[in-house]
């Protein structure tokens, strides 16, 4: 059977927060956008709108801390493709309505470019201001135009769902965590409590709540767990 690249129904699918709506407590994540993030290349240093194409399992370590290289794209200001022209355009991710804010049409639209890669520092991206957050299928879709951009094999998007949804709840779970712990943990140390937290099985013997996060089954029941554990739990 033959797939085709996707376009989602509504441009507003695409995203899960955008501009003031972006919750600073949610870990950076893949479909991230940031403005004016510096970067180099052989003309020098610039500052640029970057969206992060790595693979969410790829950003970090310990599940914490971002890795020292992160690979971003540019991102630019491009006519809205419509729905039906998705299939086409196979070098860019388009990121329709991406600052609806604008009042001026034209400028609400934005293209992500595969061909204008960066590699940045954890620091240098947050030197940037994060603008958006994609929701999951804005993600998945992202990762596939990504993958056939680099090998001409489209892959439906609900296969990258089946293979990220755990990770996509895990995220959530550590935004939840780090924002209930905001008035006395610092984001960082907050995220990795939660880790440490996950990496922990909800009984003696079983998997981890982590692995269980991949049965979508298991996922209500450890976001219970884990709100009356920060209930009945100090930060630390």
């Amino acid at each position: 059977m033959a797939y085709q690249l996707e376009a989602p129904q509504e441009w507003d699918h695409l995203y899960q927060a955008r501009g003031d709506d972006v919750n600073l407590y949610r870990p950076f994540l893949t479909g991230d956008v940031f403005r004016g993030v510096p970067t180099v290349d052989s003309a020098g240093e610039k500052k640029r709108d970057v969206i992060l194409v790595q693979h969410p399992c790829s950003l970090r370590i310990a599940g914490v801390h971002l890795v020292p290289k992160l690979l971003v794209a540019k991102v630019q200001q491009f006519p809205v493709v419509e729905r039906e022209d998705w299939t086409g355009h196979v070098r860019i991710m388009p990121l329709p309505e991406l600052r609806p804010e604008e009042k001026n049409a034209k400028k609400r639209h934005f293209s992500a470019r595969f061909e204008d890669l960066f590699i940045v520092t954890p620091e240098q991206l947050s030197q940037g201001v994060r603008h958006a957050c994609m929701s999951p299928l804005g993600i998945n879709t992202l990762m596939q135009r990504w993958v056939f951009n680099s090998t001409r094999v489209t892959v439906p998007t609900t296969t990258f769902h089946e293979r990220n949804a755990a990770v996509f709840e895990e995220v959530d779970l550590i935004e939840e965590w780090c924002e209930e712990r905001a008035e006395t943990m610092d984001p960082v140390d907050a995220s990795a409590e939660c880790a440490a937290w996950l990496r922990q099985p909800s009984v003696e013997g079983g998997v981890s709540r982590q692995l269980a996060l991949r049965e979508a089954q298991q996922r209500s029941s450890i976001r219970r767990q884990m709100r009356t554990y920060l209930k009945a739990t100090p930060p630390g």
